[in-house]
């Protein structure tokens, strides 16, 4: 319930009254921990993996330049307008902004502030350099690049497109999953078991983590470790629903990039509605508890309708056109 920078902040922190209330949201607010400490990893895997699932051979400048414009129209044009159009606009109005357009620009447009869309400007950087790495034939070292990259990114401060630099290395990940794993984990069996295991083993490094060791340079083997686990968690629980032919994470996966663009600036909204129309959900657990489902459901939803509405207008423009 709080987020921000020097560039925008919100927080309802203040508003919880009470133990209980103070216990339910702590709770939830490690659950949220708990799923932050593999997902943007899992993310950058998973983009690693259907790039290499995908990949064509880059030989030429100009097989570079095509690959980057497509990538800059896939990640970046997207990132630009849902930022002017739909992020600025509802941190706005949910008070986010204290300078108003100044932060507006370097926060969120510029990436000195806290803008969930970094991921996507971080990827596209990561397809540059990908881009670069197989023109000139270097991938034999490219994980020694993200290793490297990895490292110096934890000193290295600013603006969030330097995140690149950490999670190039999930990305490497991904593309050696697909290269040499992914077949012979597909063929094997027990994955509920396997996904099970990797889930409290996962849980365990979390606390212990969490307690003793996120610090200094066990901080660089805590984030591999539960980044890790906690996508084989993930993958072998897909796994799992695949073979009994469950297709709900087919249908998430169909809707994954609405999801991601247009949740975020909902869950502003709605935090500003409850707040200051109905602050007293937050001085009961139940009412802590209640106010946390209908923000998950109402930015999910939200994010769907929005991402079927812009795709409804892309076609009428494509017609217009």
């Amino acid at each position: 319930m709080a987020a921000g920078s020097e560039y925008g902040s919100l927080s309802y922190f203040d508003l919880i009254q009470g133990n209980e209330a103070m216990k339910v949201n702590n709770g939830l607010q490690l659950f949220v921990d708990m799923i932050y400490g593999f997902h943007m990893p899992l993310f950058m895997m998973l983009s690693g993996a259907v790039y290499m699932y995908t990949r064509k051979e880059i030989s030429t400048i100009k097989e570079v330049g095509a690959f980057i414009l497509k990538k800059a129209k896939r990640l970046l044009i997207p990132f630009v307008l849902v930022t002017i159009f739909w992020q600025i606009p509802l941190k706005y109005i949910s008070g986010y902004f204290t300078n108003g357009i100044k932060d507006a620009i370097l926060g969120q447009l510029l990436l000195f502030g806290n803008s969930h869309l970094w991921f996507i400007v971080v990827l596209f950087i990561i397809f540059v350099v990908v881009a670069f790495i197989e023109y000139f034939d270097i991938s034999k070292i490219s994980i020694l690049i993200a290793i490297v990259c990895f490292v110096a990114g934890y000193f290295v401060k600013g603006n969030m497109t330097f995140l690149s630099l950490q999670y190039g290395i999930w990305f490497f990940f991904g593309v050696l999953f697909e290269k040499y794993l992914r077949s012979r984990i597909e063929k094997g069996k027990l994955f509920l078991l396997k996904g099970i295991l990797a889930g409290i083993v996962y849980v365990v490094v979390f606390f212990i983590g969490k307690h003793f060791i996120y610090e200094g340079f066990y901080q660089y083997i805590y984030t591999i470790i539960t980044g890790i686990v906690g996508s084989l968690f993930i993958l072998y629980v897909t796994l799992f629903l695949e073979k009994k032919q469950w297709t709900l994470f087919e249908k998430i996966g169909n809707i994954s990039f609405d999801l991601y663009l247009y949740s975020d600036s909902i869950n502003y909204v709605f935090l500003f509605v409850v707040a200051n129309y109905f602050p007293e959900l937050y001085t009961t657990g139940i009412g802590v508890f209640g106010a946390y489902i209908m923000r998950f459901f109402i930015t999910l939803f939200g994010a769907i309708v929005v991402g079927n509405l812009v795709m409804v207008i892309k076609k009428w423009l494509w017609r217009k056109a």
